[in-house]
């Protein structure tokens, strides 16, 4: 069985309807009912039959286990019930939700278009995390791997990013703490953190314009940059 999200669906003039499948975010069409109490947006699993227009779903059920995507590619706007485990390759959520963990060996992970992960995110011994416009309600555990971009993005816990090489943040809220240590680049500017943050033995760092609602420390750093920012706790500064 194939599974994926119902994008639209019609009883007038006939049945008919389209589902964004969640192997490739690709569009499949079918060419019956929905199930008695589905509806446009819901998970769903489905066979792939072929026709004189191509493939079309059939044998539309309501889905509820976890879907299995491939470790490379990218899901919309659909639902991965469960955690989710990215190895070596690029995996993109483009507007998709998971409702559980993820967990990335390896590999990159890129959050866009209004994803949300539920759950926390591991990254380690990988490429890089992008977050545009999008969400992550657990925490980020981010150690020996390359390079964070966060963007309009959304972190209700905690931040630890440790022995790694480079985090830019704009315009990012972070509802936890920040500790972030032996990074080549640290770059930090219209953020809102409403936890503490601290920044140490890092080679160059950089917090601008920022709202700290605890405590700042910028300390052991080749290369410090503080200003515009306010800071509710204790600052100190560039040391």
């Amino acid at each position: 069985m194939a599974t994926g999200i119902v994008k639209s669906s019609i009883i007038f003039p006939t049945p008919s309807g389209v589902i964004t499948q969640d192997s490739d975010g690709s569009d499949i069409p079918f060419n019956e009912k929905l199930p008695l109490g589905m509806k446009v947006g819901d998970p769903v699993e489905y066979d792939v039959k072929s026709s004189s227009n191509g493939d079309e779903a059939s044998n539309l059920k309501p889905f509820t286990g976890p879907i299995e995507p491939a470790d490379e590619g990218t899901v919309e706007n659909g639902t991965i019930n469960g955690n989710l485990n990215v190895g070596s390759n690029t995996y993109t959520l483009s507007g998709a939700t998971v409702t559980g963990n993820v967990e990335v060996k390896g590999g990159k992970l890129i959050l866009k278009s209004g994803a949300t992960v539920h759950g926390n995110i591991d990254f380690k011994d990988g490429a890089s995390l992008d977050i545009y416009n999008s969400s992550v309600k657990g925490m980020i555990d981010f150690k020996n791997s390359t390079d964070i971009t966060i963007e309009n993005g959304d972190i209700d816990g905690d931040m630890d990013v440790k022995n790694a090489n480079a985090i830019q943040i704009e315009n990012g809220d972070i509802d936890g703490d920040m500790d972030i240590k032996n990074m080549s680049s640290v770059h930090i500017e219209n953020g809102d953190i409403d936890g503490d943050m601290d920044i140490k033995n890092c080679k160059t760092s950089s917090v601008k314009n920022t709202k700290i609602s605890g405590d700042l420390s910028l300390k052991n750093n080749d290369s410090c940059a503080e200003s515009g920012n306010t800071v509710g706790g204790s600052n100190s500064g560039c040391n």
